[in-house]
């Protein structure tokens, strides 16, 4: 091994770091390019831009209320808080897909109420607060492991269905007092049911307060990398990934870096264990590089003090 593969070598560490990822586009990455030269540091993507443009325009319909639908307005805008988390936890464009439908909906959702608040019944405020109680249930639900939960998500699935058939009675009482927000609701409660919910277990270390996509994980980082494990099968060697880091270089204050890298490995590690990723940046922005580097040096000192 020559001197610069043995430098490269030394210069990793496994580490626990707050972390997502997400297979991105090669347009992602050619509009990043000349973007990156400029700002050294990479652009909001084209698909996020428009999803957050949607959901601040869902915000500013909501906000033109009467204080008297104030609840409404609290329920729809948490509503649109779980859609941005979730297009940044899914990890394909195809669900990426799913998650800007469903904000489509609730744009008509909140253009409809805004120009019809008297299409704020009762029973549509109650269709809001069970869609909000199925969405926590499904939520709970995503953090149990199906093989020694049995009894726990039967249980689950009877309050869910308890929960679809009163949404259902309520619907078709609503549909007579309000037929196009009824056809809406309808549409955005499709949807929302279709969405992948995943629980982020906050005493694992959910990155605080800045980065609510991003939960505490153990990855191998390097100068020109970074290697994760994954129980998905959706990889191909060649594939671009965003690659989402909360790094330190003095252990004290984390700031939050985002780069893009290509796929060179993809490897399961046995028959129903974990696939082993292995990313090298192609886009980097030159303050994360320094960064990165410094966080591993410290963590390098911090581990041979222990030893």
């Amino acid at each position: 091994m020559d001197d610069f593969a043995n430098r490269r070598q030394a210069y990793r560490i496994n580490d626990d770091v707050a972390f997502s990822w997400k297979i991105v586009h090669h347009d992602d990455i050619v509009e990043a390019q000349g973007y990156l030269k400029q700002n050294d540091r990479l652009p909001t993507r084209a698909r996020e831009s428009r999803l957050r443009n949607l959901l601040d325009h869902c915000k500013e319909s909501l906000r033109r209320l009467d204080k008297r639908f104030t609840r409404t307005e609290m329920l729809l805008s948490g509503f649109a808080d779980e859609l941005l988390l979730s297009f940044q936890r899914v990890s394909r464009l195809q669900e990426e897909d799913a998650v800007l439908q469903c904000v489509l909906h609730l744009q008509d959702i909140s253009e409809e109420i805004a120009s019809k608040p008297e299409g704020i019944t009762g029973q549509f405020g109650q269709i809001l607060t069970l869609m909000r109680k199925r969405l926590e249930q499904r939520q709970k639900d995503a953090g149990l492991d199906p093989l020694f939960a049995v009894n726990r998500l039967a249980q689950s699935a009877e309050i869910v269905g308890k929960i679809n058939q009163d949404i259902e009675k309520l619907t078709q009482e609503l549909t007579t007092l309000a037929p196009t927000l009824t056809q809406h609701l309808t549409a955005f409660d499709s949807s929302l049911s279709a969405l992948p919910v995943s629980k982020v277990d906050t005493k694992k270390g959910l990155a605080p307060g800045k980065s609510g996509h991003m939960v505490k994980s153990q990855v191998n980082l390097s100068a020109t990398g970074v290697a994760f494990r994954t129980m998905q099968d959706i990889f191909e060697k060649g594939d671009y990934v965003q690659l989402n880091l909360e790094l330190s270089a003095n252990g004290l204050s984390y700031d939050t870096y985002t780069a893009y890298g290509q796929v060179v490995l993809v490897k399961q590690l046995a028959v129903g264990k974990p696939y082993r990723i292995a990313t090298q940046f192609i886009l980097i922005p030159r303050k994360m590089e320094e960064d990165l580097g410094a966080h591993i040096a410290r963590r390098q000192r911090e581990l041979l003090l222990i030893k």
